[in-house]
């Protein structure tokens, strides 16, 4: 799809309430998790029309369960361990709209983080 990049930029601006840049990371950086996190994906796929079929939620943030799960949180404190997440970047969701649809990011772009 033929789209600006400061139209999808202005349009997450006005999702997340933060200004978006090629550098922005989804999630970490955005704040967003669990049902709100799923719904942007769903929001932006049916806005510019992207096939979201091969997008892995759990791979980029954490669901409702494990948002809400106090017990969880202080199991892996206790442990010392905390799950991981890719992220992908504004830039990289760009790409993904232009193409119609999810491919996953290739490094350096996708890490694994500590959440």
């Amino acid at each position: 799809m033929e789209i600006a990049k400061q139209e999808l930029y202005s349009y997450l601006d006005s999702m997340i309430g933060i200004k978006v840049n090629d550098d922005t990371r989804f999630f970490e950086e955005t704040g967003t998790d669990g049902t709100d996190a799923e719904q942007m994906m769903m929001q932006i796929g049916q806005k510019y029309n992207v096939d979201l079929s091969t997008y892995d939620p759990a791979k980029y943030h954490l669901d409702e369960a494990e948002l809400t799960n106090v017990f969880l949180h202080m199991w892996r404190a206790l442990r010392g361990t905390t799950p991981k997440h890719s992220f992908f970047t504004a830039l990289h969701l760009f790409n993904v709209v232009r193409a119609g649809k999810w491919f996953l990011p290739s490094p350096p772009e996708e890490t694994m983080l500590s959440r």
